[in-house]
């Protein structure tokens, strides 16, 4: 070992070098990218992100080497591109076995393959001569448990790699790694997103070999309202579920969490090296809006929205309408209703509005997983509450609309009718009213179920749920389309 004497102190610079690099997994990541195989011919770019995401880490790798009790899981949304996997599932394991051999690891991302290549990029740091150099005595592959998927250390360690859904029978971990579990392709399949989650949210859990202690990290980009990151801040803000979250899109025109990161933004740009205008306008024009404002802008919907746009949504106050609008046109529904009453079910919706003079106005709107029972009594309470004699009701003929329409007309007084449905699926009915959203034919009167409706209706068909989509379309359908928007008079919401 190198060794330097001053006044008469002899200092070991091979120890020097090995605690500064086990003190700050920054410097370690740095002094160590090269000796990625991966990494041979592209240098380092360290953009300021980088030292932000090495600090979060190793805040909660320290804690975890000191045995701390776990105050939080972290996700971090990042664009790709974005050194995330070498900083998360690369070189932050290795730089926990400098710490401590024994630690066991459980890695996983959305393919087998994917967390394999992670894994051995890790190995190969670890066989690397730098790192036998130094830690070569101390971080010792066992020879006999040493395979792309599990490599164990002599003092105990492990590193066990697994896909999203794969089998982790007989793995136990003190932190897990997840690296992107969900593949962009199968993006738009609820029932893979479903699938996704659940694995992450009651599979993976169940691995941890301290319940107290050990941690979980999601870095991830995202996809869907319901995606996993999705799922953890809704329990976060629901139940309570202890998260940090960090979102770093690539540039500052998205939400920034927490919004003091957003000092790292350079021009309004993350990496403005690597992901300047030109390189971001390119992938805008490779994915499309929608899949850009995921991976890049980190919210699963842009922010103008997706097949229905923000901008073509008017909201007018209750008192800005015309008094015969108010007075003497009468009010109609319509309701779109789910099958059941369990949580992955979309809810039913109903809808209240009026039509006048070529334009259509949505005056108020509920949702809710009501049981049959319940949803017969919401739908009689919503048009005593808004409707008269004169009301029309209309449900969409599927699930419990069929049985609803049947009670309703054999117990009440209530007009109600099943919807006749034009052919195709949801995404061309909703194109078939886009005309009439764009041209200003319909207006939302203010209240409160106004920002979740069109958080919803501009969301589409990344929304975690479709119900209001359903009812507008009805309502469109039932009044604008059928008149063939005849007789349409120019209103304005300032008249």
């Amino acid at each position: 070992m190198a060794k330097a004497k001053t006044e008469g102190i002899t200092v070991d610079l091979d120890d020097l070098q090995k605690s500064i690099w086990q003190d700050d997994y920054l410097t370690f990541f740095i002094d160590f990218w090269d000796e990625i195989p991966a990494n041979a011919n592209s240098p380092l770019v360290l953009s300021d992100h980088i030292p932000l995401v090495a600090g979060e880490l190793q805040k909660i790798g320290e804690r975890i080497l000191n045995r701390e009790p776990n105050d939080h899981d972290l996700i971090i949304n990042i664009p790709p591109g974005s050194s995330k996997s070498t900083l998360s599932t690369i070189l932050f394991p290795v730089w926990l076995w400098i710490n401590n051999p024994g630690l066991r690891i459980i890695s996983t991302s959305h393919s087998a393959s994917l967390a394999m290549a992670h894994a051995g990029a890790s190995r190969d740091v670890i066989a690397s001569d730098k790192f036998q150099h130094y830690f070569g005595d101390e971080v010792v592959i066992r020879k006999d448990e040493d395979n792309k998927k599990t490599y164990k250390t002599t003092a105990g360690g492990a590193r066990f790699t697994t896909s999203t859904g794969g089998s982790v029978t007989g793995m136990h971990a003190d932190i897990i790694l997840i690296d992107d579990p969900i593949d962009a392709s199968k993006a738009d399949s609820d029932a893979f997103i479903g699938s996704a989650t659940h694995y992450i949210n009651k599979t993976l859990p169940t691995r941890l070999t301290d319940k107290k202690v050990s941690t979980t990290i999601m870095i991830m980009q995202r996809l869907h309202q319901e995606d996993p990151t999705g799922s953890w801040l809704k329990d976060r803000d629901d139940k309570g579920k202890k998260v940090r979250h960090i979102c770093l899109p690539a540039t500052d025109d998205y939400p920034v969490y927490p919004e003091e990161f957003r000092s790292i933004y350079q021009g309004g740009y993350l990496d403005p090296k690597r992901m300047g205008q030109d390189v971001l306008d390119k992938q805008l024009i490779a994915l499309g809006e929608a899949d850009y404002a995921g991976q890049f802008g980190q919210q699963p919907s842009p922010p103008g929205g997706l097949v229905v746009k923000k901008d073509w949504l008017q909201v007018v106050d209750f008192h800005d309408l015309p008094r015969k609008l108010v007075e003497e046109v009468v009010m109609d529904f319509v309701a779109d209703t789910a099958q059941e009453t369990k949580d992955k079910s979309d809810p039913s919706g109903i809808m209240a509005f009026k039509y006048f003079k070529g334009y259509l106005f949505v005056f108020d709107y509920i949702a809710d997983r009501w049981a049959f029972p319940d949803l017969v009594d919401a739908v009689v309470g919503f048009v005593d509450k808004h409707g008269s004699p004169n009301s029309l009701v209309v449900v969409e003929p599927k699930s419990s609309g069929i049985s609803l329409v049947q009670y309703i007309e054999r117990f009440t007084d209530l007009n109600i009718t099943k919807w006749k449905m034009p052919e195709g699926d949801k995404m061309n009915k909703l194109k078939s009213i886009t005309p009439f959203l764009r041209a200003g034919k319909v207006f939302f009167v203010r209240g409160p179920w106004n920002d979740k409706f069109i958080q919803e209706l501009t969301m589409f068909p990344k929304a975690p749920h479709d119900e209001s989509v359903d009812c507008l379309v009805m309502a469109c359908h039932e009044t604008l389309m059928e008149d063939g928007d005849k007789g349409g008079g120019g209103y304005s919401a300032h008249t």
